[in-house]
């Protein structure tokens, strides 16, 4: 009994989703962006066999601690029914120059759903000009 249980266990944890590599603009945690709608990207990792997404759902925040309650978010696009991973565009409120934007995406498949993904930011700036803004994730 006790081996079918840790085999179930370990089998478990082998067969997570996860959600990895952020991308914004197809930079990870660029430092500087100077477009209205970005784009997102991630990779799906798993043990599974023939794994396909089948929706996906991305929160966009100015702060990294407020993706707790939903009136704080700048986005939410809700399930998304898509097999789609590259290149989602935005389209929350209104980015603003020289600010910092923190951001999650989660994923369901054939095969079960993942949790959030790792935090992931990128700051944005006046056309080609810096602004100095630190970020911490």
């Amino acid at each position: 009994m006790a081996f079918l249980c840790v085999c179930f266990l370990t089998c478990g944890l082998q067969a997570q989703i996860n959600v990895s590599g952020l991308l914004v603009e197809n930079m990870s945690n660029p430092d500087g962006i100077a477009v209205k709608q970005p784009h997102f990207s991630w990779r799906i990792t798993s043990q599974k066999q023939a794994l396909v997404q089948t929706s996906y759902r991305i929160q966009v925040s100015a702060s990294s601690e407020k993706f707790s309650d939903s009136s704080n978010l700048l986005w939410d696009s809700g399930d998304v029914k898509s097999d789609q991973s590259l290149f989602i565009p935005y389209y929350g409120k209104a980015i603003k120059s020289c600010s910092s934007y923190y951001w999650r995406v989660k994923i369901s498949t054939n095969h079960g759903k993942s949790t959030w993904s790792k935090l992931a930011y990128f700051l944005t700036h006046q056309s080609g000009r810096p602004c100095g803004l630190d970020v911490t994730v």
